[in-house]
């Protein structure tokens, strides 16, 4: 967490996929989509920078920037953070019980 506020200070126009993995961009991407703005788009920007996403991240947690305060800080990332693993948790366990699923049909069939 730390990490995303220095880097996003100390070089904003950084691309963000160099810092963070895909799956948490798209994740980021689709809670930013559903919970807080419907009009922008469910798949992340190609050139997405490490400040916007910083900036997206904090408002999946209620940020909104400023010009005094244009970064969350390291609550509302963390709490951001905690929505996007909460996220991918469900995601798996979704995932694992459709496997399972798909796997005792096979051996009923």
């Amino acid at each position: 967490m730390f990490d995303l506020q220095r880097v996003a200070k100390a070089e904003p126009e950084r691309l963000a996929s160099e810092v963070v993995e895909a799956y948490e961009l798209e994740l980021r991407q689709l809670l930013l989509h559903e919970v807080v703005d419907r009009h922008c788009p469910i798949r992340p920007p190609p050139h997405l920078t490490i400040l916007d996403y910083v900036v997206g991240l904090g408002r999946i947690a209620g940020f909104s920037p400023t010009i005094r305060q244009p970064l969350p800080g390291t609550k509302k990332i963390w709490q951001a953070k905690v929505k996007l693993m909460i996220s991918i948790q469900a995601i798996n366990y979704y995932k694992a019980t459709l496997q399972n699923e798909a796997d005792s049909n096979q051996h009923t069939a």
